[in-house]
């Protein structure tokens, strides 16, 4: 069933693949070891699909992959990378995260902003106030504040 679902990733209608996803979130661990595979897959809507589902499924092992793909040359799936990241508690990610903070696309600087205040410690205020100071999107600035008052309750 998991090869079928991981085939429907390929589909031209985005309906179909967020269907498959919505599925292979369903399966859960059993799933982890395809979508690992797809992270990879030349088709950036395979990757960022596959990024999704392992963000919603949770499984450690997929840590490290979703790191790496933090480098991935298609924006989207850098978003879906940082964002799941920051769903599963980034399993030691918050250093891999902060270049992000720099990134040419505002999605990827907001959602980065937003998992560094899930899985940060406090140690980020002064990174993400320094960012805040030259960023000129404004979603991203709320991110960033919204970021900032979530770090310092957990000081």
């Amino acid at each position: 069933m998991t090869e079928e679902l991981i085939q429907d990733l390929y589909a031209t209608e985005k309906e179909t693949r967020a269907r498959a996803t919505r599925d292979l979130i369903d399966v859960g661990a059993p799933a982890v070891k395809d979508l690992l595979a797809c992270l990879s897959d030349d088709l950036w809507v395979v990757r960022y699909r596959a990024a999704e589902a392992l963000g919603e499924i949770g499984d450690e092992q997929s840590c490290w992959a979703l790191i790496a793909t933090l480098g991935d040359k298609k924006d989207h799936v850098r978003y879906m990378a940082a964002k799941s990241l920051g769903k599963m508690g980034a399993c030691g990610a918050k250093e891999q995260l902060v270049p992000l903070l720099h990134d040419e696309n505002e999605y990827v600087r907001r959602i980065t902003a937003q998992s560094l205040g899930l899985i940060g410690d406090g140690s980020e205020l002064a990174i993400l106030q320094a960012v805040r100071e030259n960023e000129t999107d404004l979603r991203v600035c709320a991110a960033i504040d919204d970021a900032v008052v979530i770090l310092q309750k957990k000081e």
